[in-house]
């Protein structure tokens, strides 16, 4: 299976809350999510495995910058770039 445009996050930018919006969600599930910063550290981490098609999570805390959502799929990984205000 392809992993491609499998999911959506708006605002983006964003200054503090965000959605994910997983497009294929009955016939490819996410299992689990990754924020990392721009060095590759990884800031947070959601389990997945009991959510609808749409997530939402707060990064108010964290400084403007460009950070990276990984979402691991049981046949792959898809990034996404957020910018944070």
């Amino acid at each position: 299976m392809k992993l491609e445009k499998e999911f959506i996050v708006f605002p983006n930018p964003s200054s503090g809350k965000v959605t994910i919006r997983f497009n294929n969600f009955k016939t490819n599930i996410p299992r689990k999510m990754e924020i990392s910063d721009e060095m590759g550290r990884r800031l947070r981490e959601f389990n997945l495995s009991d959510m609808t098609n749409q997530f939402d999570f707060n990064l108010s805390s964290l400084p403007g910058s460009v950070y990276f959502i990984r979402v691991f799929y049981d046949n792959g990984i898809l990034v996404e770039k957020l910018f944070k205000r």
